[in-house]
């Protein structure tokens, strides 16, 4: 005797729904997951120029138990500025890029290179057009040439002695700095 036809469908679903979603699970975490490393999300604009290519990216993923996060900065022709990376906690490594605000407009604020989480290698401050306004070298940490630019134009060295500034201290956003 034939089951009623409520009842076949009823058991045909119960036996389709493990597969279904064996594969629903299989493909969210095929598509949140970059290559190459644990579950994850891709790269994330966080802001966008007015041609609508990537201004900022972050990307979060997790490789076993450790959590890492990457933020990217791109010029408006879409190339990459620098990429920096923080590990489950750890100083910054690589680059980060600094914009004068999230929208659209705001123009390129800062570029500096972290190794470790100590400044090292070329800092450069931006005017409003694009211009360097200051630029600082940096030797593990230690501040070993500061330039800014001159009414010229040009970038001059800095009267200011190169010095030793605390770790994880940032110089000021204005040079010179300003005095009381």
């Amino acid at each position: 005797m034939k089951p009623p036809a409520g009842q076949r469908l009823a058991l045909g679903l119960l036996l389709l729904l493990p597969p279904l979603v064996l594969a629903a699970v299989l493909l969210y975490r095929a598509t949140a997951s970059p290559a190459g490393v644990g579950v994850g999300a891709g790269p994330t604009a966080t802001s966008r120029w007015p041609n609508g290519r990537p201004k900022q990216s972050t990307r979060d993923w997790k490789e076993g138990d450790r959590r890492i996060q990457e933020r990217c900065g791109f010029a408006e022709d879409g190339a990459a500025l620098g990429c920096a990376v923080l590990k489950d906690g750890e100083p910054w490594d690589g680059v980060l890029v600094d914009f004068a605000g999230d929208d659209p407009s705001a123009q390129l604020n800062e570029i500096r290179r972290f190794d470790r989480g100590r400044r090292h290698g070329t800092w450069r401050s931006f005017l409003p057009g694009g211009e360097v306004a200051v630029e600082l070298e940096y030797d593990s940490d230690r501040l070993v040439s500061r330039k800014v630019r001159g009414a010229d134009g040009t970038l001059r060295p800095a009267a200011e002695p190169a010095a030793r500034l605390p770790g994880g201290s940032l110089p000021p956003k204005s040079f010179p700095p300003k005095r009381p």
